[in-house]
């Protein structure tokens, strides 16, 4: 049993009024039907009709009668409220609680018959409450505490009156657990005797230095032929055992992980000593898992070894371009000096060669000349592909084993390139270097050649008709390259480079819930509804534009080139009043001054967070003062410092090993975005937040960090990491200014294909409907999506370019703007293909397909899938209302440019803190990469959390001593400060008694030496 479950949060809330209830839960619980009344009226005593009323309330809100000791905690709004509804006084609610206990004990069983609520004991109950929690066990595999919440609601829809919090927490732990076991047996019984001596293999140490579980969990970190070798090894040690093929289409995805990711992070003496039907069920779930990974990884490999040679062979041949420039110059001034002095003579006089031009150039020197320029210009569009030779022996190294061990598919577009692969793949069985050199050329000869596009032609096929081997490999393997990154091919078993449409709904499964999710996303089953609205809310939108032109000083039509198009004034700096300046001023100074480390403890107890963090087995936790270790693991990971500076050898939860265990055991993605939920929950009780926003809008921006160690999940961008290799953390941040997304992305992405992933995947309660981006997130397909799901897209535009205004109706007259909107939407593409589009929509609301790789699959090398194009056409109908709403909405523009402002003050605070080593990033794989920033994103948001907590605190104070706090001032306070916290130095673990009782601390007294930091 986890020591966290249930939490202390829970623990507290069960079954009793810790406070009053919202206004909203009044009105769900506590309202009076006429069902309530009649029961009530029936009693004539008017304290007994305002017990009955609250007593009502109380078991719908609660979920149980409370007992006699703690009547007196009924909250008095809970009172005023059922008092008011029948016109009686709540001064009477006393009388009634202090009245006979026998009584009161009658009203209960009289609601429990008129409303028939029943015991958890009830047979009946308990079966079907049984049954519910087995089922919902079976198929989600949640965490308990998850569990608890669910089952408490679902025994109060039931009107099951909830028995002891020990009772349910029993419960909950023997059903997750029967459900476990039931699964382990399922999975150990599908195994034959050979897969499980082949799995035994995993976990043999004898005579070894390492295990090969140890082995086969470590992806590549290099980027060179030799790891890309390795890395198919590894595939094919994998599926050699043969797990692969079993049916696991029954097990929950999230209990697949679990244990996959448990025998990842375990040693295999740890997993050998498991009961049977556990250890053969955790090694074939890894097993399973990473034969998925490790082909994702090769593939990754795969590209970037490709990328990295083409960059290398292009940067070899202009360097030896730059070489030749001299000859080159020399030969060009010789022809330059021939056509001079053939333009100085009479077009009219027949040339005589000997005469003129060879008496002031020799034959042999124009010659030479002619043979230099030709031999040293390149085309425009050259690669130097005859410098990929240099490299054919070390791809070599791993052709054989790449073509036999991935199995390659795609669409009928790349029939051809399927082909070649095939070709290829057959070559490697014939033995070639054994082979005549006759026959070995007509092997070669039989290769399908349409492969071979006009830039490799010259290089494949010589003189004389005869294909180039090698050359003919490379033209492969780059398309191949090229495919792979547009899904139009697709290699089976793979979770990234797998077919996209295979994560589509199924359609049995689509056609049962089409209605039910174009219902909840506001669309119409047939396109016909959508293109009338479309063309209303366009029509509407050009006229209003075009109407509010003449008094819109920022923008102005006007025609280059024979083009209309708009011109934008940059948005003047807003003035800061004195009050704001002032009121910041104030704030700032009454912030306290406190350690890093504090703040993490502080914001820990305010929030019960740590509670998320559990162990990777989720089996029981002994270890004390573990919440004291976690702070600790965080404070290393998103400080960039490492254990060293945190370990404490006197202080048991901080020696090294504690902290290592806990960081190897706890610190994952999965345990920091539950906690990472409470946070953004907390912050937005907070009232100063929701003079920000109200969580309805949010903003994406990437911050990039060097990855200065060997990895395969790093990228290149000069531009951001100069000569080395970087990744991006792509995160989303609502406008309360918390995180409640992030993911790492090798390289410098570019936005688009990611935007839309936070909305869909983040798991706070807070749901944004916009989403605000630099330009980088701009592209049709992208509007396109947003609309259909429901959300606004707001990318920042410098300026419109030349943006198009498009129209559906040809014949539509916009007055001025008429020029403006010159080009017509194809309705009949995608009415022709609403019914693909629906299905495409409703996976990602279904969350069976990720949107980014939705969005590169319908890209296909500079050419869009037709899907995508249907998709494109509705969303050039909602850029151009969003083009005319940019134009025309000042506060639009200005309340965009506010939300990327703020997000790239969060970027300077998280480098704050991440200030060690400066701050690059030392993880090679992408999983450490991913937790590691997440732990950054949850301190981070325990910062703005801390700050806007005592700046709320601080303005309350103000007003109380009557300071000027205007409203208006408000939204323009901001938490993404750091001058009141020290970052650096010795790290203390320890918190006043007051904190710990969640009193906040005194303000700053600088004459206080308890504040000095």
């Amino acid at each position: 049993m986890p020591a966290n479950f249930p939490t202390a949060e829970q623990k507290r809330y069960y079954g009793r009024y810790v406070e009053a209830p919202t206004p909203d839960q009044l009105g769900q619980h506590f309202h009076l039907t006429d069902t309530d009344r009649y029961l009530i009226y029936a009693r004539t005593k008017e304290h007994t009709q305002l017990g009955i009323a609250v007593q009502i309330g109380t078991v719908r809100f609660l979920g149980l009668f409370l007992p006699d000791s703690q009547w007196h905690t009924v909250p008095s709004p809970v009172v005023q409220y059922a008092a008011a509804q029948l016109s009686l006084a709540p001064d009477l609610w006393p009388r009634y609680v202090n009245g006979r206990r026998a009584t009161i004990s009658e009203h209960q069983a009289l609601i429990r018959q008129q409303y028939g609520y029943r015991d958890f004991t009830d047979e009946s109950a308990l079966f079907s409450t049984i049954r519910w929690l087995y089922t919902r066990a079976w198929l989600h595999d949640e965490p308990p505490s998850r569990l608890f919440d669910l089952l408490v609601l679902q025994l109060k829809e039931r009107k099951i009156l909830l028995p002891g919090i020990t009772t349910l927490e029993e419960l909950i732990n023997h059903i997750r657990d029967q459900a476990a076991r039931r699964a382990w047996t399922r999975l150990d019984k599908q195994l034959t005797g050979t897969q499980r001596k082949a799995l035994q293999t995993l976990v043999t140490t004898e005579n070894r230095e390492q295990s090969a579980l140890d082995r086969l969990r470590d992806g590549p970190t290099v980027i060179s032929p030799n790891a890309l070798k390795v890395a198919l090894e590894r595939i094919k040690e994998l599926q050699q055992m043969r797990i692969g093929g079993l049916d696991v289409s029954w097990l929950a995805p999230d209990r697949l992980k679990k244990l996959a990711r448990y025998a990842g992070l375990s040693k295999a003496d740890t997993i050998n000593r498991l009961e049977a039907p556990r250890k053969w069920a955790t090694l074939a779930a890894f097993v399973y898992a990473y034969e998925t990974r490790a082909i994702d990884d090769a593939l990754d490999l795969f590209d970037s070894l490709v990328q990295t040679r083409l960059t290398r062979v292009g940067n070899q041949g202009e360097k030896k371009r730059i070489r030749t420039l001299r000859d080159l110059d020399v030969a060009a001034r010789r022809l330059g000096q021939a056509g001079a002095l053939l333009l100085t003579l009479d077009p009219a006089q027949p040339i005589i060669l000997n005469d003129v031009l060879f008496h002031v150039i020799s034959r042999e020197q124009l010659t030479a000349s002619v043979s230099q320029v030709d031999a040293l210009t390149r085309p425009p569009d050259d690669s130097y592909y005859e410098l990929l030779l240099n490299h054919y022996n070390q791809f070599r190294r791993f052709l054989p084993t790449f073509w036999y061990t991935l199995t390659f598919k795609g669409l009928e577009s790349e029939a051809d390139l399927l082909e070649a692969i095939q070709f290829l793949k057959g070559l490697e069985a014939k033995n070639l270097p054994a082979l005549p050199k006759v026959k070995k050329q007509q092997l070669i000869d039989e290769a399908p050649q349409n492969i071979i596009t006009p830039a490799w032609q010259s290089y494949v096929i010589d003189q004389d008709g005869h294909i180039h081997l090698h050359y003919y490999t490379f033209c492969v393997l780059l398309q191949l390259r090229d495919a792979l990154r547009r899904r139009s091919v697709f290699v089976t078993g793979s979770e990234r480079w797998g077919d996209i449409r295979d994560k589509l709904l199924p359609d049995p499964t689509w056609q049962k819930v089409k209605t039910q999710v174009c219902r909840s996303l506001g669309l119409p089953t047939v396109p016909e509804t959508i293109l009338t609205s479309l063309e209303n809310q366009l029509d509407a939108a050009y006229k209003l534009t075009g109407d509010n032109l003449p008094e819109n000083t920022k923008a102005r039509l006007e025609k280059v080139k024979d083009k209309t198009r708009f011109i934008l004034e940059p948005l003047a700096a807003l003035t800061e009043p004195d009050s704001l300046l002032a009121l910041r001023q104030a704030v700032h100074d009454l912030l306290p001054r406190v350690n890093i480390a504090e703040i993490i403890q502080e914001v820990a107890a305010w929030t019960g967070c740590l509670a998320d963090f559990t162990h990777i087995s989720e089996g029981p936790i002994r270890a004390k003062d573990i919440y004291l270790s976690l702070c600790a693991v965080l404070l290393a990971e998103a400080t960039n410092l490492g254990l060293a500076p945190f370990v404490d050898a006197s202080n048991p939860a901080l020696t090294r090993g504690r902290l290592t265990w806990v960081r190897h055991n706890y610190i994952r993605t999965d345990t920091i975005v539950k906690a990472n939920a409470r946070l953004v929950a907390m912050q937005d009780t907070i009232p100063l937040a929701h003079a920000w926003g109200g969580g309805e809008v949010a903003v994406a921006d990437g911050l990039r960090f060097v990855v200065p160690v060997r990895s395969a999940h790093a990228g290149a961008s000069h531009r951001y990491f100069g000569m080395k290799r970087g990744i991006t953390w792509y995160h989303w941040m609502v406008d309360q200014q918390m995180d409640i997304h992030g993911i790492p992305v090798a390289g410098a992405l570019k936005d688009a294909p990611y935007v839309l992933d936070g909305l869909l995947e983040q798991e706070t309660h807070h749901r944004p409907k916009e989403l605000i981006t630099d330009t980088g997130g701009y592209s049709d397909i992208v509007f396109g999506l947003f609309r259909l799901l429901g959300y606004q897209f707001s990318p920042r535009l410098a300026d419109l370019g030349d943006a198009r205004f498009w129209r559906l109706d040809r014949d539509a007259d916009y007055g001025v703007l008429n020029d403006l909107a010159r080009h017509k939407v194809k309705p009949d593409l995608f009415a022709d293909n609403w019914n693909d589009v629906l299905h495409a929509v409703g996976s990602l609301q279904m969350g069976t397909v990720k949107a980014s790789e939705l969005i590169k699959s319908l890209h296909r090398a500079g050419r869009t899938s037709t899907l995508g194009r249907a998709i494109g056409e509705i969303g050039r109908v909602e850029k151009t209302l969003f083009l005319l709403s940019w134009v025309d909405d000042e506060t639009y523009r200005r309340r965009t440019f506010t939300q990327l402002t703020r997000i790239e003050h969060r970027h300077r605070l998280a480098n704050a803190i991440r200030f060690d080593r400066e701050g690059k990033m030392y993880q090679k794989y992408r999983e450490g990469q991913e937790d590691q920033l997440n732990a950054l994103g949850l301190v981070l948001n325990m910062v703005v959390l801390w700050t806007t907590r005592y700046m709320n605190a601080a303005l309350d104070y103000l007003r109380e001593t009557g300071g000027n706090v205007r409203e208006e001032d408000l939204e323009r306070l901001s938490p993404l400060v750091s001058h009141h916290i020290n970052f650096v130095g010795k790290y203390y673990f320890s918190l006043p008694e007051e904190v710990k009782r969640g009193e906040l601390r005194p303000f700053y007294n600088p004459n206080d030496p308890a504040n000095i930091i």
